[in-house]
């Protein structure tokens, strides 16, 4: 069969060479300038990348002219005789079958040249590739060799085209930055006005202000994951991008480049820079707003942080958070204000819910929609995609690292595009965004009505305040200011009865449009005020502000509030919290350390 092939090859040659539509001569050496010069910029591609601390030099790809020079040198050994004596027999020999196999000349045959000069503003052009050659064979000429790979480039320019792995995020104007509970604040806030809270004829006279940490350095497991996994995962990037495999645009592979694993090795727990200034931000605009509530001249009678109540959670975040907080208010006073360091167990009330913590956090895996979200449909099409993009199969926990490490990056420095958010197109981040959307649903949301429940401790602190001045006249307290994790925020946003769909999500679709979107009131520095104000006829209204932006609670009719009257007929749940009745009694083996938590938020989802 094989010689059946060569003679026939060696028949159409010969026709074609007679009349006038191959130079043989010239095919030969055009295939061998191919194949010599694609081989040369292949070995020579290679970046040796032992370390995560690689330089750029290591990194650094081979520039067009240097390709040149080094395919003209290789070109130029190889002499015209030897090119000749390449026989139609040899030549016949690649048969269709061998051309299909080897995958290895068809990457090569994609050169970086050929990929710019086959981009359009919409992604993939497939129908401009050079046909010069092709041209010069006559567009009856046989099926060669070089027809075979030039049809295997336009293919793979196909499929690259449909699956929209082109997508740039160092070109992009607007890009996707919803990243569920660690979207950093200054995507989530909105500039704070009072007359949309507050109505006229009345002013604040107290707040019930409940506060998440800012961003901070990542958790300690996060921490070994990027140390162990992300170094491993960027030569592989690069070895891929040396077979011509992968997707990623040349500005998005500079970044990962320059990237070195030293900028993701903040200390754990510890608030980031941006992490302080979103919360003194907080602190500094809630002053101006409302300078008769929060504003206070100090005396012999008032001295600074008198009738503001200040309390954090569990975990230095939280602690550097009220500092942060009471120095932007307070300003020079600020070392006057008592902030302490023993955290408040009413804030870390999940800690001690045996009843949840045995019914909701330690059900089985598979009883979690997160859990089997991951082996949905769903998220194999964003494995498909990254893998495209990278040039090699990646696993969910590799998603997962590069995921996190997308986040982290992009809270900590502002303006700066984070390099391993280019691994994912805005696709993706939604579906990643959907995947901790479930998580936080199951396990602070409402599918139990115990994971709200248990947040009545805030509930009825919030009561007890708000009516020891409506109907005691108490002027004692204006303002309590509470540093918290997410899992307190998310139970008492849940608890008031917010952001509840209709049907409950679910782990077989992403909805259209949704209300539980904790990118909007989970991230870093998110936070809930709820406002008491005395109004001219001496009645008292409540409003609530989510992030700074009016928020319509349920009974109310709008998101200017509603009176008191209404607000506590309806909220009178709130002030009925029998904590050890509704968790069981309590077991010191239930308590959870900080440690303990992140172990479970970084080891439950998978």
């Amino acid at each position: 069969m094989k010689w059946q092939l060569a003679g026939f090859f060696g028949l159409l040659l010969a026709v074609a060479f007679l009349k006038g539509h191959v130079d043989v001569k010239g095919y030969a050496k055009s295939l061998a300038t191919r194949i010599s010069g694609a081989s040369t910029l292949a070995m020579a591609y290679i970046p040796d990348l032992k370390d995560s601390e690689t330089s750029d030099s290591e990194d650094s790809e081979m520039s067009e002219t240097e390709i040149s020079e080094t395919s003209e040198t290789e070109i130029s050994e190889t002499s015209e005789t030897e090119i000749s004596e390449t026989s139609e027999t040899e030549i016949s020999e690649t048969s269709e079958t061998e051309i299909s196999e080897t995958s290895e000349i068809e990457d090569l045959e994609t050169s970086e040249t050929e990929d710019s000069d086959a981009l359009d503003e919409d992604g993939w052009e497939i129908s401009h590739i050079e046909d010069s050659e092709a041209a010069a064979y006559g567009d009856s000429g046989p099926l060669d060799l070089t027809q075979k790979l030039m049809d295997s480039a336009k293919r793979k320019a196909g499929q690259r085209r449909t699956t929209g792995s082109m997508y740039c995020l160092s070109e992009d104007a607007n890009p996707y930055t919803g990243f569920a509970t660690m979207t950093p604040y200054r995507i989530a806030s909105t500039p704070l006005k009072a007359d949309d809270v507050i109505p006229r004829g009345c002013k604040p006279v107290q707040i019930w202000h409940l506060i998440r940490h800012g961003s901070h350095g990542a958790h300690r497991n996060d921490y070994i994951k990027f140390e162990d996994e992300l170094p491993f995962l960027r030569r592989k990037i690069f070895r891929a991008r040396a077979h011509w495999k992968g997707n990623l645009c040349d500005k998005d592979l500079k970044l990962i480049r320059l990237w070195k694993v030293s900028k993701m090795m903040s200390k754990t727990g510890t608030l980031s820079v941006e992490g302080m200034e979103e919360i003194a931000g907080l602190a500094d605009r809630f002053k101006s707003v409302f300078p008769g509530l929060l504003e206070k001249k100090f005396s012999a009678k008032l001295h600074p942080g008198a009738g503001n109540k200040i309390a954090f959670g569990t975990g230095r975040q939280n602690q550097q958070s009220a500092v942060a907080y009471v120095s932007s208010m307070y300003g020079p006073f600020a070392r006057f204000v008592p902030v302490g360091s023993i955290p408040s167990r009413d804030l870390q009330f999940y800690d001690y819910c045996r009843n949840y913590i045995e019914g909701v956090l330690n059900m089985h895996k598979k009883l979690k929609p997160y859990h089997n979200f991951m082996s949905g449909s769903i998220m194999n099409s964003v494995l498909r995609r990254v893998s495209e993009r990278l040039g090699f199969p990646v696993t969910v926990a590799n998603v997962r690292v590069m995921y996190n490490a997308c986040r982290y990056y992009y809270a900590w420095y502002k303006n700066i595009v984070s390099p391993w958010c280019t691994v994912f197109t805005p696709m993706d981040l939604k579906v990643l965004e959907y995947w901790e959307d479930l998580r936080v649903y199951h396990d602070q949301g409402h599918r139990f009505e115990i994971s709200s429940k248990q947040a009545c401790v805030l509930g009825k602190d919030v009561m007890d305040q708000f009516r020891n001045r409506v109907e005691n006249g108490s002027t004692e307290l204006y303002a309590a200011s509470y540093f918290v994790n997410p899992e307190a925020l998310v139970t008492f946003i849940t608890l008031l009865g917010l952001f509840n769909d209709e049907e409950p999500i679910t782990e077989f679709y992403i909805p259209s449009s949704r209300l539980w979107k904790t990118s909007q009131f989970a991230g870093f520095g998110s936070n809930l005020a709820i406002l008491l104000s005395l109004c001219a006829d001496d009645s008292f209204w409540v409003s609530a502000l989510l992030n700074e932006k009016p928020v319509q609670l349920p009974g109310c009719d709008s998101s200017l509030g509603c009176p008191w009257n209404n607000f506590s007929q309806y909220y009178d749940y709130l002030s009925d919290c029998n904590f050890d009745e509704l968790c069981g009694s309590f077991s010191s083996l239930l308590t959870q350390s900080r440690h303990w938590y992140a172990l479970y938020m970084n080891e439950q989802w998978m």
